[in-house]
């Protein structure tokens, strides 16, 4: 069950060379990007693989496996709605820029 979906944007700063002279790097702020989600199921259950093939069908996708820089993924216990779930986190991360 998806519990959360959220797109996260921030600022790194990157050296690139400056316009005119390619010798010379400067600063420039450019958009980092992370797409979170959460997914729970019943912790009776193993979620391992599911949850493994689905990061792998993202990193393998045609449209956005070539936009990824890494996927991490993450696994605790907890409670939904008074049941004992397995939550896993998945965190795309996007190549700067884009």
């Amino acid at each position: 069950m998806l519990t959360a979906l959220e797109l996260k944007t921030r600022s790194v700063k990157k050296k690139v060379p400056q316009k005119g002279d390619s010798k010379q790097m400067v600063d420039v702020a450019v958009p980092s990007r992370t797409l979170k989600m959460n997914v729970s199921g019943n912790s009776r259950d193993n979620h391992d693989k599911a949850v493994r093939d689905f990061a792998d069908h993202l990193r393998f996708s045609n449209l956005l496996g070539p936009r990824l820089e890494e996927i991490r993924v993450s696994q605790e216990g907890g409670k939904l709605r008074g049941e004992d779930v397995v939550s896993y986190g998945i965190d795309c991360l996007f190549k700067l820029g884009l």
